[in-house]
């Protein structure tokens, strides 16, 4: 029972990262939008618009993103060939507080309710 429950997590992951970025797509019009998976790190959202880069990941979780999620995401645009200009964080569950006062930051929370509404940009 417990593979199945990983699987179900695993595949749902999967899915909101895919409609996380179709969403990012149509609000912020990137020239172009996927994911990067090379030199040992996966990103899953690799964006660019004009000449400016993206990164972000997406979390399908029951709990926030934290400051440690963010430090990771910096970690990995580290090992990229080129300069992110902003970093993007997709959460089912909310944001650690200390998030919203960082510049270039964006933040999607995904709801039940509401879908998917930009918390901060």
């Amino acid at each position: 029972m417990r593979d199945l429950e990983t699987n179900i997590n695993q595949s749902t992951s999967f899915v909101f990262e895919e409609v996380s970025r179709d969403f990012l797509l149509k609000h912020f019009q990137f020239d172009k939008i996927g994911n990067f998976w090379g030199n040992d790190i996966a990103i899953d959202i690799m964006a660019q618009k004009d000449e400016k880069w993206f990164i972000g990941e997406c979390k399908w979780r029951n709990r926030k993103i934290g400051y440690s999620d963010y430090n990771k995401l910096i970690q990995k645009s580290s090992n990229l060939p080129y300069p992110v200009d902003q970093y993007i964080l997709v959460s089912k569950s909310g944001f650690d507080r200390r998030l919203f006062d960082l510049e270039n930051l964006i933040l999607v929370e995904f709801t039940k309710e509401n879908g998917f509404v930009i918390v901060k940009a």
